[in-house]
């Protein structure tokens, strides 16, 4: 018996064990994972930042979601006042289908994710800091074009919730989003 309770302790510390090792595995491969989505998304994106690098992996988004990233501002306006209408979603995916978003796309599912939930303000700086990385790489008149066509995809976003007979229909909220995506391109 005492044999038995021997071989059985040894058997539950060895499954311990490997447990605990197939654990730090798994950890050590979710950390190598978003190593690598930070760097290919500092790449692809220009941005340098650590922490817009690491807000991005936790919010989803990969090097090949970058066309998602561009239509951040649409969603921030959806939600400028505090819910997303339906228009508003059809507003914002119906730019996304313009910009080759593909409807079975990760960078769809991405926008759809945002349009159920709001994002938070990380997300709204991470793209502000592209922007930033943008205005070094593109020179004036191509910033000026993307901030002429994200403004306007942005005020078609604010004007589809409506008002009254065409009367009101971009809230103070909106005008203040629509101010500070106008000042990213600024900077």
């Amino acid at each position: 018996m005492p044999n038995s309770l021997a071989n059985r302790r040894q058997a539950l510390e060895d499954r311990f064990f490997q447990d605990q090792e197939a654990e730090q595995v798994s950890r050590m491969r979710e950390k190598l994972a978003a190593q690598k989505n930070r760097e290919e998304l500092a790449a692809v994106c220009g941005i340098e930042d650590a922490t817009v690098l690491d807000t991005l992996t936790k919010l989803a988004v990969g090097a090949h979601d970058v066309s998602a990233l561009t239509l951040v501002p649409l969603v921030q306006v959806a939600w400028a006042d505090g819910n997303v209408t339906a228009k508003e979603r059809e507003a914002v995916l119906k730019a996304a289908v313009a910009q080759g978003i593909a409807d079975a796309s990760h960078s769809h599912a991405l926008l759809d994710a945002w349009l159920d939930k709001a994002p938070g303000e990380g997300l709204f700086q991470a793209w502000t800091s592209y922007v930033e990385a943008l205005r070094s790489h593109i020179d004036v008149s191509e910033m000026t074009a993307l901030k002429e066509s994200i403004l306007g995809l942005a005020h078609d976003v604010a004007d589809a919730a409506g008002g009254y007979l065409g009367i009101g229909s971009v809230s103070g909220a909106e005008k203040k989003v629509l101010a500070a995506i106008g000042a990213a391109f600024d900077g």
